[in-house]
């Protein structure tokens, strides 16, 4: 899900990002800049219904629609797409959750800890370590892929022929 801008301060709920609306007001910032403040750091970005199908109002019932608007003006991206899609953020989420759970549970539960700093700025890299395991997880925060020097990999959001960094 996308956060979304709202076009007006009445499409908020939260009481933090209304009072800072009119904060920003008093100070002296115009509606405009006052509502791009908060259409940043407002709660209710996360706080949005994530549409449980794509039927009408997201799946949640057939009246009246959810408390607070839908990030998306379309519901493609909704509950019942994801669990039947093997290639969804879901379906990742459940092979993240197995290499703990099944795979790795004592290097990433109880297993030492340690950040990987000798990386690209664009990376996050740390390493969780038993007397017999080793686990290095590397994410990229950035939209260009990027070298790779490890050979083995046990779980990526994309393919990687090129052994690249997604």
């Amino acid at each position: 899900m996308k956060n979304f801008r709202r076009q007006s301060i009445a499409e908020f709920d939260d009481i933090s990002s209304i009072d800072n609306y009119h904060r920003a007001l008093a100070e002296g910032f115009s509606e405009q800049q006052a509502l791009g403040f908060i259409n940043q750091r407002s709660r209710d970005n996360s706080r949005t219904p994530f549409p449980w199908s794509d039927s009408a109002n997201g799946g949640f019932n057939r009246g009246a629609r959810p408390w607070l608007a839908f990030s998306a003006a379309d519901f493609s991206v909704n509950a019942q797409s994801q669990i039947n899609d093997a290639d969804s953020v879901f379906a990742f989420y459940q092979k993240m959750i197995a290499l703990r759970n099944k795979h790795y549970p004592q290097t990433l539960i109880y297993g030492s800890f340690a950040a990987i700093e000798d990386v690209d700025d664009r990376i996050i890299a740390y390493e969780r370590r038993t007397a017999t395991e080793r686990f290095i997880s590397i994410t990229n925060l950035s939209a260009q892929p990027l070298p790779l020097r490890s050979r083995r990999v046990r779980l990526s959001s994309i393919i990687m022929p090129t052994l690249r960094l997604p």
